[in-house]
This record gives C-alpha cells, sequence and structure tokens, in this order.
C-alpha cells in the first residue's frame, strides 16, 4: 500500500460541508473525534457497487496502519491535556511540513515582507508603475480566466445536455478546464509581453497570490499553508536574485520562476485532482479555482500564436470528447433511485423514478 499524505486544509472543508456525517453527531456533542472517511471514486457511494469486492485493499490497510498508531498514542497521552491546533501537509508522501496554527498569519506576511524586499531592490530597474501593472494583469487574468473555464464547462453541458459529476471518461473535462485557464493565460501573456516587463509580471502574480494566502490565514487558517509554503520559497528566490545576482538575466528569472513554480504546482494540482474524485464536475468551480492559482503564476511567461492556436484546439478536442463519448459505464453508472408509489383510495400503485440527469425513454 502506497504510504499515506494529508493536508490540514480538510478540516477547513468538512467544517463548512452542508451534509452531516456519522462524525456529525459526536462533534455536535462536543466529544472530541477523529474522522476517517473513503473519498475516491464517490460516484459508488451509497449505490449497488459500494461493495466488498469494489473496496481497494490498499485503502483498508491504510485504515490500519492510521488507527493502530492512533490508538497507542491516544493511550500514553493525557487526554485532559489540550494541545493547539496545527497546520500540516504532506510533500511526496514522507514529508511532513507543520507548524501550529497561530503562526500562519505571520508567516504569511513574512513572505509578503520578502517580496516587498525585493521589489524596493526591483523598482528602481523596473519603475512602480510596470509593478502596478503586473498586479492588475494577474487580477484581470483571475476574472477572465475563471469566466472562460466556466463558458468550456457550458458549451460542454450544452453538448451533451447535463453535467455529470464523474463522466465515465473525464479526460475531456480535464481537457476543457485546463485549455480553459490556459487561453487566457496566453492572450494576456502575448499581449503584455511588449507593455510589461517580466520581472513586473512575476512580482506582481506573487503579490496576488499572497495576499490570497493572507485571507486564507485570517478566514481558514488550515488551508493557508497551500499557498504560503510556496509563498515562502518564492520570497527567498527573488529576494536572492534582486540582492545578489544579476536581476537583468533572463537566466536568472526564468530559474526563480521554475523554482518557484514547483512547490506551488505539486501542491494545486494534487489538490485540484482530490477535488475532482471527492466533488465531482457538477461542483467544477471547486477544482479549477486551483488551475487559475497556478495560471497566475505561469503569467511572466511569454506565450507566441502558436500557443494559443493550440490552446484553441484542445478545447475543441475537449469539446469533441464531450459530445462523442458516453457519459456512463459499467463502472460508473447514471445514478438512479426507484420509489414506489401507493393510491389505496383507488387501489392501484406505481413505480416512479429520480435522476439528477436526464433519463432515456
Amino acid at each position: 500500500a502506497a504510504l499515506a499524505n494529508a493536508y490540514s486544509y480538510t478540516q477547513e472543508v468538512f467544517a463548512r460541508m452542508p451534509n452531516d456525517t456519522d462524525f456529525t453527531v459526536p462533534d455536535r456533542a462536543g466529544i472530541a473525534s477523529i474522522d476517517f472517511a473513503f473519498a475516491f471514486e464517490f460516484n459508488h457511494y451509497h449505490t449497488p457497487l459500494d461493495t466488498l469486492a469494489n473496496l481497494d485493499k490498499g485503502t483498508l490497510q491504510h485504515h490500519g496502519d492510521n488507527v493502530l498508531p492512533l490508538v497507542r498514542q491516544l493511550a500514553s497521552l493525557d487526554l485532559q491535556e489540550k494541545q493547539s491546533n496545527f497546520s500540516y501537509l504532506t510533500l511526496e508522501q514522507t514529508v511532513w511540513i507543520t507548524w501550529p496554527v497561530g503562526w500562519t498569519l505571520g508567516l504569511a506576511l513574512l513572505g509578503l515582507a520578502g517580496l516587498i524586499l525585493a521589489t524596493v531592490r526591483l523598482c528602481p530597474d523596473q519603475g512602480c508603475g510596470q509593478l502596478a501593472a503586473g498586479v492588475g494583469l494577474a487580477l484581470i487574468y483571475v476574472f477572465v480566466a475563471a469566466l472562460s473555464c466556466f463558458a468550456a464547462l457550458k458549451v460542454a453541458e450544452l453538448l451533451t445536455g447535463t453535467v455529470v459529476g464523474f463522466p465515465a471518461h473525464p479526460w475531456p473535462w480535464r481537457l476543457l478546464m485546463v485549455a480553459g485557464a490556459l487561453l487566457p493565460l496566453t492572450g494576456l501573456s502575448l499581449w503584455a509581453s511588449r507593455r510589461i516587463t517580466p520581472w513586473a509580471r512575476f512580482l506582481g502574480a506573487w503579490y496576488l497570490l499572497g495576499a490570497c494566502a493572507l485571507l486564507l490565514s485570517i478566514a481558514a487558517p488550515l488551508a493557508a499553508n497551500l499557498l504560503i509554503l510556496p509563498l515562502l520559497i518564492t520570497a527567498a528566490l527573488v529576494t536572492v536574485a534582486a540582492l545578489w545576482l544579476d536581476r537583468r538575466s533572463a537566466a536568472v528569472l526564468l530559474t526563480v520562476i521554475a523554482l518557484s513554480l514547483l512547490p506551488l504546482a505539486y501542491i494545486l494540482m494534487s489538490i485540484a485532482y482530490a477535488m475532482e474524485e471527492t466533488q465531482g464536475y457538477q461542483l467544477a468551480p471547486a477544482i479549477y479555482v486551483y488551475l487559475l492559482l497556478l495560471g497566475v503564476a505561469l503569467l511572466p511567461l511569454n506565450a507566441t500564436p502558436r500557443t494559443t492556436l493550440l490552446v484553441g484546439l484542445a478545447l475543441l478536442v475537449g469539446w469533441i470528447g464531450t459530445a462523442s463519448l458516453p457519459l456512463y459505464s459499467d463502472w460508473r453508472p447514471q445514478h438512479l433511485s426507484l420509489y414506489f408509489v401507493q393510491d389505496r383510495d383507488e387501489n392501484r400503485a406505481w413505480l416512479g423514478t429520480i435522476s439528477a440527469n436526464p433519463l432515456p425513454d
């Protein structure tokens, strides 16, 4: 079985979920509890496919790997002593990065301070107007890309006549979301390449990501580490480049962009995949919001008309795929509920059906 991984953002998600689970009962009663749940292939949940035969043995082993050490640890603790909450995430499944949640706001401010320090150094070269334009470009991208992803999936909905949370062939929907995020990115990068310097676009993008980290630190501190860790790495990289390296060198900028993208892409893409598997495309914004944040960090790169054309072709392929491939399969069938209706006064009864999606005749 693969090693377990963990993200504290799931606590923020759980706290805001509108539905109840078995965990809700002790939680509402004020009883300290720990929740364990299966998440992937959520389309099998409460269906005839929710069987022992379809239970992944590795997943079952994870429960043992988690619960047994936990019980041993709890047995050795003073359960009357309260501990502070922690922010945590795993990298490569074996590296745990954790800190007390009370540090989160300070770490977000530290990352922004690093960006400000680099900005002071770079401002004479770039001009404060350029840096402001970089921030504006990032804001425009997020707004336009959100509309682009929504429109790409809306066209797919019109082509299929419905929205399926867990389609049998998810790759066309993935392609539409990625292309939807990339199309405004290539267009804006093409426009900005002659108007806004690459350093200004880079700093503008990370100021926006830093502001998002700061807001999360206040509103959802257990989820803020998704952006704080990449922000701290980026702040360190750009400070080194601004103070000690040749900041006019394209190679230095490309190196800083690449090294800052790695942790951001690793974290955001893994969360986007987890959201796809657990929330489905009926809650698509919960998936592509992470692609938009990653797209912000790509704004310093220069695009070409050929790139925009390729992204447009990817959109077309995605729409063809959604329109031509079957929405359901034996493994991911259409969800259907049968209900029995009896009219005792008229002495008659019949069966009815309920489905979130259109049913064939």
